[in-house]
């Protein structure tokens, strides 16, 4: 008996020590991940904005949330999808950031950039998208009033220009202005603004540099928070905000070799858990998920063929994915309050079907039309 206990125990240890080794991600495979991202948040944009659906734990947090959720699959488990996609969905934006920050690094290696001209080339990435969207907005605003918030007098013009300028953030109460999903676009715009010099600290003193900002801005934020959130602002509309997943993917991006130990990702899904249901853990969360999401991602990838045409449509959802996450806030109002007054989870479910579905047919068109008037000025 001893010795089969013994036996056990190296069987455990060996199980949580066991390594996955990953290669580094190709330009195709990092399209497949934000494929997979961006539906993961397209379908919680929906799900989640129906009044009957729980709450989650993105912005601020609130352990009574679980419970309702679990109330919720008690009541009717025809709810799983909706519950799955209100609690989890939201990460694929720590995906988005983190194949952001892996992105960079690895590009930056390959073609070193001045500080300047690697700012001006973003904004110019986000600003053309961010006006099509914007004049498709306003003209569904004219020609659809009482759907959309400006001619309603919930929002004005210079809403929409406080949105352009990636200032709302910064302003008390006004991160989700007009467009909820855009709140994005300016924390991405500020981590371009702090990129070079947390890529200057990472090439002088390593990865242990951003592990240490990265640690040194929770236990900042962990006191911080509650009284920020008081006054409606919270530094998880920041780029500090999500300094731990832009560090994981520089750091990742930095390896000679990828090897992920298993016992790692068991702690990063515990940490999930635990970070919807405790305060202190909450702030660990998003990276938790990020380390989750990436490793079966990365095991996902191993397996499926690119040839495969779920892979295809993965890289293609992929490719148009800024335009989808600029239009997914836009064409979901109607759906939404159609989803909230019927109100069942099959309803909610069609409605997310047809917001993925024209939402990736608009992105096609306008992703089609800025290439098109590329090619005429160039």
């Amino acid at each position: 008996m001893k010795l089969r206990s013994e036996k056990n125990q190296w069987v455990r240890f060996y199980f949580l020590c066991k390594t996955y080794s990953f290669a580094h991600l190709t330009k195709q495979q990092t399209y497949i991940c934000k494929g997979i991202a961006i539906l993961f948040i397209v379908i919680h944009n929906v799900v989640a904005k129906i009044p009957s659906a729980p709450g989650y734990n993105e912005f601020y947090f609130n352990g009574d949330y679980i419970e309702q959720a679990l109330h919720m699959l008690y009541s009717d488990p025809a709810h799983l999808i909706t519950v799955m996609m209100t609690f989890l969905g939201h990460y694929g934006v720590q995906v988005f950031i983190f194949l952001s920050a892996y992105g960079l690094v690895r590009s930056i290696a390959l073609q070193p950039n001045t500080w300047k001209k690697f700012i001006h080339k973003r904004i110019v990435q986000l600003i053309i998208p961010m006006l099509f969207v914007m004049l498709f907005y306003l003209g569904l605003d004219y020609f659809f009033s009482g759907l959309f918030s400006l001619r309603s007098g919930e929002h004005d013009l210079f809403d929409v220009l406080k949105r352009m300028l990636f200032i709302s953030n910064f302003i008390p109460g006004e991160a989700f202005l007009v467009i909820g999903p855009w709140w994005f676009l300016s924390m991405i715009m500020q981590f371009y603004l702090l990129f070079m010099p947390l890529r200057a600290k990472q090439m002088r003193y390593g990865n242990a540099s951003l592990a240490v900002l990265s640690l040194l801005m929770i236990f900042i934020m962990i006191p911080l928070e509650p009284w920020l959130q008081h006054y409606g602002f919270s530094l998880t509309l920041t780029a500090l905000g999500h300094l731990p997943e832009f560090a994981l993917g520089m750091a990742v991006a930095s390896l000679p070799k990828i090897n992920v130990p298993l016992g790692l990702i068991i702690l990063a899904l515990v940490g999930l858990v635990l970070g919807n249901m405790f305060y202190l853990f909450w702030f660990f969360a998003p990276v938790c998920a990020t380390l989750v999401i990436m490793f079966l991602c990365g095991l996902l990838l191993k397996q499926l063929p690119h040839t495969q045409h779920g892979v295809v449509m993965l890289h293609r959802i992929g490719v148009l994915s800024l335009y989808i996450f600029l239009l997914n806030g836009v064409i979901r109002e109607p759906f939404v309050l159609l989803a909230s007054q019927v109100n069942t989870p099959l309803m909610s479910y069609a409605c997310a079907l047809v917001v993925v579905m024209l939402t990736l047919f608009i992105a096609h068109v306008f992703y089609t039309l800025e290439r098109y008037l590329k090619s005429i000025l160039t």
